[in-house]
């Protein structure tokens, strides 16, 4: 199976003075440097503009709705990067804090990205959904390493779901911005899995994260198919379909972090809407 990794740089990544390919990059665990590097090579991409697909005007209102409520949390991760900011521990160095400040700028740009998705589809940001509401509080009330788990959860509530909708639209703008944002959230994932695996130190670190993680995904993957429903049904996705491309995801990063695996494997594509 092809690298999570490597699905977002199909060459060589040029940085003055060094140079890496994606395999080589990411087989082991990168330094955060690598990452700094990686995040760096897509900082100027532009956001382009882009044209609705050819679906009906009921499909659009749900799948916009559940844009919208990506597109919140998408655009409001930079209160954990000041915090990091603040944070003394072992394995948050200052290159750590400089590849999560570019991947909290990558965020804003998928921010910015699924607003144009928006437009195209006659509508516009929404300023407060439930859900997102829920996940902030959440991360507010817990420390950096919690937060930073329910925020690789949240990466893989997102992922699943522009993933299978990219699956099931027309080829066109609208559908490359989606895939775009899929390769980067997978590379985000993989950030988030070495974090974890330079924290997970001790055999008892090892074991909280064992009942976190799989506990923390649950939850958050069943609220994601209440929250979008309409937008699954309305394109045809079987919600236990979303529920298995997440715990794929889910599973996988469990095994980077804790060294099972590596690199990361992506999840195996079926049709979603297959019994």
């Amino acid at each position: 199976a092809n690298s999570i990794h490597q699905s977002s740089m199909a060459n060589i990544v040029q940085i003055p003075g060094r140079s890496f390919s994606p395999a080589k990059l990411m087989d082991a665990h990168p330094s955060w440097d690598q990452w700094r590097y990686l995040f760096l090579a897509r900082v100027s991409r532009p956001i382009p503009q882009v044209k609705a697909p050819c679906m009906a005007e009921s499909q659009k209102r749900s799948l916009g709705r559940s844009l919208a409520i990506f597109q919140l949390g998408e655009s409001g991760e930079g209160r954990i990067a000041k915090e990091i900011m603040l944070i003394h521990q072992p394995g948050i160095t200052i290159a750590y804090r400089e590849a999560l400040g570019l991947f909290v700028a990558e965020e804003a740009r998928h921010g910015r990205l699924l607003k144009n998705l928006l437009a195209s589809l006659g509508m516009g940001p929404m300023h407060f959904a439930w859900s997102n509401t829920l996940f902030t509080w959440v991360r507010r009330l817990i420390g950096i390493r919690l937060k930073l788990l329910v925020l690789m959860a949240a990466e893989i509530v997102g992922l699943s779901f522009y993933q299978l909708v990219s699956e099931q639209i027309e080829q066109g703008g609208f559908r490359a911005v989606l895939e775009q944002i899929c390769e980067d959230e997978e590379d985000h994932l993989g950030f988030h899995a070495d974090f974890f695996h330079n924290q997970l130190r001790t055999k008892g670190d090892r074991i909280v994260f064992k009942i976190l993680w799989p506990s923390i995904c649950l939850i958050a993957i069943s609220m994601a198919c209440f929250d979008h429903r309409d937008s699954l049904r309305s394109l045809g996705i079987r919600k236990r379909f979303y529920f298995r491309r997440a715990l794929a995801y889910v599973n996988d990063a469990s095994d980077h972090s804790l060294r099972l695996s590596s690199p990361l494997r992506r999840p195996e594509r079926q049709s979603a809407s297959a019994e």
